[in-house]
């Protein structure tokens, strides 16, 4: 794995390594909820959702731009948007997940 980012451009490698440490910190934090049930690591949970939201998608952004341009090959840039694509589900099903258990201990 770090032969094949160091074979990506800046803005590629960064965006998979953002991905990627986006993926860990949510998983990290959903396991916590679900071990202590403590519902501050739902909320947590969903502040560390937008916070990574935001930042992919404004790299996906830079991503798709670079490639549309033309300074990043096709099969690069391709790859590199489907590796941050694979956190969308996930992050939909911790989003749900974390809303659900606050919205029902809060009402």
């Amino acid at each position: 794995m770090r032969r094949l980012l160091h074979r990506l451009q800046t803005q590629n490698r960064i965006a998979i390594q953002l991905a990627i440490i986006s993926f860990i910190a949510g998983f990290i934090v959903f396991l916590l909820f679900v071990i202590t049930g403590n519902k501050e690591y739902a909320f947590l949970g969903i502040i560390c959702i937008i916070i990574a939201s935001i930042f992919n998608l404004i790299l996906f952004l830079v991503v798709v731009g670079h490639t549309i341009l033309g300074s990043v090959s096709l099969k690069e840039g391709l790859f590199t948007m489907y590796v941050m694509i694979l956190n969308i589900p996930i992050t939909i099903s911790y989003f749900h997940i974390n809303y659900e258990i606050l919205v029902l201990t809060l009402a």
